[in-house]
């Protein structure tokens, strides 16, 4: 199951504008950030810990950032 990192993704967005600007902050490329942020890759505990330190995450909120679990849409049948 993949990580939804929509949270992070919201963060970068309202407190840098991009993806560039937080990939330069953790001295990586656009491309790596990208995969990072599309499961293909995972972040290391390094860039967790740096990312907690740019946005200010608090111990409590590390969960919603980099381990929750994306949610499998289901189909609805609908019943006659």
């Amino acid at each position: 199951m993949e990580h939804d990192y929509s949270k992070l993704r919201g963060k970068i967005k309202e407190q840098l504008g991009n993806e560039s600007k937080y990939a330069e902050l953790l001295g990586l490329s656009t491309a790596s950030i990208s995969a990072k942020l599309n499961g293909k890759v995972p972040f290391s505990l390094k860039e967790m810990d740096e990312t907690i330190e740019i946005f200010n995450i608090l111990p409590s909120e590390i969960y919603d950032y980099f381990f929750k679990k994306k949610v499998e849409k289901s189909s609805t049948l609908n019943e006659a």
